[in-house]
């Protein structure tokens, strides 16, 4: 019994001794500089993207290599067309990103929009934009749709 109080006495003391204490607290403000760290970065990234994804835009803009400033409103004029010059029942065969901005904007039915769960249907409908005409085009009587919305930029550097 004195062997054990002996050996608890000592582990007691070593607990206590000041350079233990040292590297417990050095260890607490390690600890919490971490914790720190990792909760301005999540408010950070949280920040980050509530201004990129709050402010969803239709008109772009980019500079030309000599600094002017040009506007691209391709997208606004698209879909203003769409509801001027459809008929109200077209279906709109368009990649996801596109189908609320074709529903809010022109008023028309997509297959796929920002709100598909479907992953099949997502996978034909890539499949439909990179597939050969032939079979492209069986996709899209199996969809049954008027119209095909494609966007490319890569000429004129607007951003796709």
């Amino acid at each position: 019994a004195t062997s054990i109080s002996r050996g608890l006495r000592f582990h007691l003391d070593l607990v206590r001794s000041p350079s233990t204490q040292k590297k417990k607290i050095v260890g607490f403000f390690f600890v919490a500089f971490m914790f720190a760290l990792l909760y301005f970065y999540v408010l950070h990234s949280a920040w980050v993207i509530s201004e990129v994804y709050s402010s969803p835009v239709i008109i772009h803009s980019t500079r030309q290599p000599n600094g002017t400033r040009v506007f691209y409103d391709d997208y606004r004029e698209t879909f203003s067309w769409m509801k001027q010059n459809t008929p109200e029942d077209s279906k709109i065969f368009a990649w996801w990103d596109y189908g609320y901005q074709i529903t809010a904007l022109a008023n028309r039915t997509v297959i796929t929009d920002n709100n598909t769960w479907n992953s099949t249907q997502i996978s034909l409908v890539g499949q439909a934009f990179v597939l050969d005409e032939d079979r492209a085009i069986k996709l899209l009587r199996k969809f049954d749709v008027d119209y095909v919305f494609v966007v490319f930029g890569g000429v004129c550097g607007m951003p796709s």
